[in-house]
């Protein structure tokens, strides 16, 4: 019952309290001007903005693959990615349902059922997101890797000239500087805030984005590890 449990602790402590508010308008909405300053919308800089797209391709048999999982609060990912030109091969975008284990599991058997008949060696899995540890410590791997060090590898993967992240998941929110391509500093809200994703959510899944100001050397990957 992860998904309602909160729902669920909600109701009953309204029938425990008998609690009957009376809802109207006034009460909840003030006609007044707003005190937050407001942004020009997104919408005008569409312009500056590039999509990085990793190439998917069909396995062959005897390929030597990697296994790549992202263990959300939110949503789990996973790629089978080809060690020999790193193209991907096989891929999973599922939420996590409050169930890493789980969700790490259905992970396993789409990109089994992707590669079909075909027979791929599994040279290793790494593992990152805020359930890298509990779904390490099921998978029996070593590769266990924090979501900074992942975000600036994948980053300059892409573009070898970023220096900079915005990350913007379901549990936190972080920012990266990289230098050389090389994760050298970060700050995080250090503090779950649940509606930073929501906002995001409805974003099509694409396997990579970045949006690169005008500005030489920076770039703004907009990201989820949740």
């Amino acid at each position: 019952h992860a998904p309602c449990f909160e729902a669920l602790g909600a109701a009953i402590y309204a029938l425990k309290n008998k609690l009957t508010p009376e809802i109207t308008r006034n009460r909840y909405f003030k006609d007044i001007p707003s005190s937050f300053e407001q942004m020009p919308a997104l919408s005008k800089y569409l312009g500056k903005v590039e999509f990085k797209d990793q190439a998917f391709e069909t396995a062959a048999e005897g390929d030597v693959c990697l296994v790549g999982l992202d263990v959300g609060s939110t949503t789990t990912k996973a790629v089978l990615m080809r060690r020999r030109d790193q193209s991907i091969v096989a891929a999973k975008y599922l939420r996590t349902n409050g169930n890493p284990i789980e969700a790490s599991r259905e992970c396993y058997r789409a990109l089994i059922e992707q590669l079909g008949t075909t027979r791929v060696t599994i040279l290793g899995l790494g593992v990152t997101g805020s359930g890298r540890y509990l779904a390490g410590l099921h998978a029996d791997t070593e590769g266990i890797i924090n979501e900074i060090i992942a975000h600036a590898r994948a980053a300059a993967h892409f573009d070898p000239e970023v220096d900079t992240i915005f990350e913007i998941g379901g549990q936190d929110a972080k920012y990266t500087l990289l230098t050389n391509g090389v994760a050298s500093d970060y700050a995080m809200n250090e503090a779950c805030a649940p509606p930073s994703f929501p906002a995001t959510s409805i974003w099509p899944f694409r396997r990579a984005s970045a949006a690169k100001t005008s500005s030489p050397g920076w770039c703004i990957q907009f990201a989820s590890t949740m």
